[in-house]
């Protein structure tokens, strides 16, 4: 058994408290920034369609008379004008469909970000690879609560849940909304999600996986690091209901040793 000096002890202490510190410098969710550059772009040919479409709607709203005379001046026929109608309202469904695809797709990588850095964040402070490996979000839950961390305390667990609900939602449904969906602010009263409720969606929660990040690093470091009296009590009663005083005294002096 390795004989660790109260220096190594002292070291590696204060390197695993500067790791979970900085855990979250080397965490950044890359994804939405490329994709908001093809979001941008797709939203202004959209713009340029819709603009196109009404204009050629306002064309064919003109009595008979008037659109003789735009037949003259710009070339247009009641066909031509017809398919060029077909043409942009097929570019409009096109590109709205596109638009729900990545924001569909910026909602699941969010959630999956978050968890994929939650998992790797506890297996890095509690020395688990076993998190990583087999832990579902419920299971999250669950081990935070074994360290006397309630989930539902750390900020913006709402947000996280709501974030949670739509990326199961847009994974296993329609675009048909069910009851749990209609409980979010951006759903209610609506029977059908297009891009638009989703882009308003994620504009309000896309900070809350950072904010509920940065607030579990606090309550792991409290867990693992913070000793209050209290905290140092129930530890020396739970040793005290199992050990005898011998046995007490010994971990004591072998527990003193790893400091000066």
């Amino acid at each position: 058994m390795k004989d660790y000096s109260p220096d190594d002890i002292w070291e590696k202490r204060e390197m695993n408290k500067m790791g979970l510190d900085t855990f979250l410098m080397r965490k950044e969710n890359v994804f939405d920034s490329a994709v908001d550059r093809l979001i941008e772009s797709l939203k202004t040919q959209l713009a340029k369609a819709r603009s196109e479409y009404e204009k050629l709607m306002r064309l064919e709203s003109k009595n008979r008379s008037e659109f003789r005379n735009l037949e003259e001046q710009e070339n247009l026929s009641e066909d031509n004008l017809q398919g060029s109608m077909m043409n942009y309202f097929q570019e409009i469904i096109y590109l709205e469909d596109e638009l729900f695809v990545l924001f569909e797709m910026k909602i699941i990588h969010a959630f999956k970000f978050l968890e994929i850095t939650i998992k790797q964040l506890l297996s890095a402070a509690y020395k688990d690879n076993s998190i990583k490996q087999k832990f579902r979000w419920e299971s999250i839950g669950l081990f935070l609560n074994s360290k006397n961390i309630l989930i539902k305390d750390i900020n913006d667990y709402e947000n996280i849940e709501q974030l949670r609900n739509v990326n199961n939602f847009l994974k296993h449904s329609e675009k048909n909304i069910d009851q749990r969906i209609k409980q979010i602010q951006e759903f209610k009263n609506i029977d059908t999600i297009n891009y638009i409720y989703l882009d308003s969606f994620y504009k309000r929660i896309n900070k809350s996986p950072g904010i509920f990040l940065n607030s579990l690093v606090h309550y792991v470091f409290q867990d693992l690091y913070n000793f209050p009296h209290e905290r140092i009590f129930e530890l020396a009663k739970s040793y005290a209901l199992r050990m005898d005083k011998k046995v007490a005294v010994e971990l004591t002096d072998e527990l003193l040793r790893f400091y000066k």
